[in-house]
């Protein structure tokens, strides 16, 4: 399994960082990343938005799990965040160059990296119900996952 957190500066959601790095992937690696046509980046389907989930398909056959987290304001936030958001329009999708962040806008990012991470936990343990935390657990889990996602090998 494979977790992405995807905080570039994509306010456009063209989605280039991800699109480059599954085509590095496939490049130098051949590994191939799919995404089923009901959980597409660019329409993220887990409950908030924020969380969509893909296949990993290595070379020698075994199969993977990405979660790809993308941070977004959809307006269900705490009004601090929200709020925030309508005063900078820019966000969550500020440049990177400068990481000198005022005390408001480091409590909107964080909280946000909070709602979103939250999304991805409850995305991935909705779909195949609760288990331990050992690693078993959590293979099979990710097996679960690549089964109920449709994007098993054809």
């Amino acid at each position: 399994m494979i977790i992405v957190s995807d905080a570039s500066q994509n306010d456009r959601r063209t989605f280039a960082t991800l699109a480059h790095a599954i085509s590095r992937a496939r490049i130098d690696l051949d590994v191939n990343i799919e995404f089923s046509e009901n959980q597409s980046v660019d329409q993220t389907n887990a409950p908030g938005g924020r969380v969509t989930i893909g296949r990993i398909a290595y070379p020698d056959g075994q199969d993977g799990l990405m979660i790809y987290i993308k941070p977004e304001v959809l307006g269900t936030e705490p009004m601090d965040v929200v709020g925030y958001a309508r005063m900078h329009a820019s966000f969550p999708h500020d440049p990177t160059l400068s990481q000198w962040f005022t005390e408001g806008q480091f409590e909107a990012y964080r909280k946000l990296g909070e709602l979103s991470g939250e999304a991805a936990a409850g995305e991935y343990w909705s779909r195949c119900g609760s288990a331990g935390s050992d690693m078993e657990s959590v293979t099979q889990l990710s097996r679960c996952e690549v089964e109920k996602s449709g994007l098993g090998h054809e």
